[in-house]
């Protein structure tokens, strides 16, 4: 089976990464096709703008089954008929928050198939089915293990507000105080630089829950560095994900968390090596790899 993946916006690099297992893992083909760039520069495989055009209609001629991130798109090259057999749509973050209503329709006029990760923000209204989103360990560096004297908490926002940005500087300011402490904040720069970046930190914060209530990219990135994270998910994550190692946090109790692991240096690695075996476990595009093409599978032949 020949299948392609399509993205106007790669959110978290997830069609480029899936294609690729696909190719890797399976005995299917694929390729991938995407429209913008973000800042973050992640790979990519055919980049529509400046991607010989034929070769993007020789690609979507010959697949038998499309992906599509957020909503189908159409190419001048070639019209793709879309039926209830040949076709999913994986959602992700404020897109799908910001259009249930739509996306719903979608679902119910047009038996559209919806995958996710578990975020309650959207799945409590939008039936989607749920698989881990994918991480291809290849792609990160190793991490150098040195003996720092300052412990380094890693945090990246794409939009301060959406990730208390703000209040975590706040708390950290003042552990400083007690502790030699200082923070890694990356921001608006390339996927590639981030990971560079992140690899010799010692602690990930993700967020506190102000508007998504499931961890992102840059908690699983932070697992990939064996570095305990602390964020804020909704009881809902854990229905899927019942090991999740997160160390839950909020404004009432982020401080606390965060001295804990200052003051107990033991348990920041103990925290990182679980870490590191979940993200492995649950996701690793090797595993996760094998539900997308069960459902492929399901969804041609319902």
């Amino acid at each position: 089976m020949k299948i392609t993946c399509i993205a106007h916006t790669d959110v978290g690099n997830q069609m480029y990464i899936i294609s690729q297992a696909i190719n890797r893992y399976t005995n299917h083909k694929a390729r991938c096709i995407t429209n913008t760039e973000m800042y973050l520069k992640f790979p990519t495989d055919i980049y529509y703008p400046t991607a010989d055009k034929s070769e993007v209609k020789n690609v979507l001629e010959d697949s038998d089954f499309y992906i599509y991130s957020q909503y189908p798109i159409r190419y001048p090259e070639h019209r793709v008929i879309l039926n209830r057999n040949n076709f999913i749509v994986a959602l992700y973050g404020s897109h799908a928050r910001d259009n249930r209503q739509f996306l719903l329709t979608q679902f119910l006029k047009y038996e559209f198939v919806f995958v996710s990760r578990p975020d309650i923000s959207y799945c409590n209204f939008i039936p989607t089915i749920i698989i881990p989103n994918s991480i291809d360990f290849s792609m990160y560096p190793e991490r150098v293990y040195t003996e720092n004297q300052t412990m380094r908490i890693c945090h990246s926002p794409t939009v301060r507000e959406v990730k208390d940005t703000d209040y975590f500087l706040e708390i950290v300011k003042k552990l400083q105080k007690k502790y030699p402490v200082e923070v890694e904040l990356i921001e608006n720069t390339t996927w590639k630089e981030c990971i560079e970046r992140k690899k010799n930190c010692d602690i990930t914060f993700d967020h506190l829950g102000k508007v998504e209530k499931i961890y992102g990219g840059n908690a699983y990135e932070g697992w990939v560095f064996s570095q305990p994270v602390l964020g804020s998910i909704s009881p809902f994550v854990y229905v899927y994900y019942p090991t999740c190692p997160i160390i839950n946090s909020t404004r009432d109790t982020l401080e606390e968390n965060l001295e804990n692991l200052l003051k107990n240096p033991d348990l920041i690695w103990e925290e990182g090596k679980k870490g590191r075996k979940y993200v492995y476990d649950t996701h690793s595009s090797s595993e996760t790899i094998k539900k997308w093409i069960k459902l492929i599978e399901y969804v041609r032949e319902r």
